[in-house]
């Protein structure tokens, strides 16, 4: 029933604390580690999907997650990792950024 808890916030910070005060007596920069930032790569089903939403951009007046998952029948993660991609590339901007929903516009050329 049960097993050992994890180690509490506050014992995180205190060994933080510790090894960071170690590493300054010692004349070292503290090892902390970075958050690398990495964009997941898309299926390659979607790869299909994100050249037709390519051709078809004209079409649309603005892009969100919901949009493109119910009309290309996928899910709402894929269909976020291609707009991410769309935006990258240039193709569509934010037009209303909410956390977990951006609508996005599409740039005219």
């Amino acid at each position: 029933m049960g097993g050992k808890g994890k180690k509490g916030i506050s014992q995180l910070a205190k060994r933080q604390e510790k090894a960071i005060k170690e590493a300054s007596q010692r004349k070292e920069k503290p090892k902390i580690p970075e958050k690398k930032e990495t964009q997941r790569p898309i299926s390659i089903s979607s790869e299909s999907i994100l050249e037709s939403i390519k051709k078809e951009l004209k079409n649309f007046d603005y892009l969100s997650a919901w949009v493109v998952s119910s009309k290309y029948n996928i899910t709402q993660g894929e269909s976020k990792r291609i707009l991410q991609r769309l935006e990258s590339e240039g193709l569509i901007k934010p037009a209303y950024k909410i956390s977990r929903n951006p609508i996005y516009s599409i740039l005219r050329a």
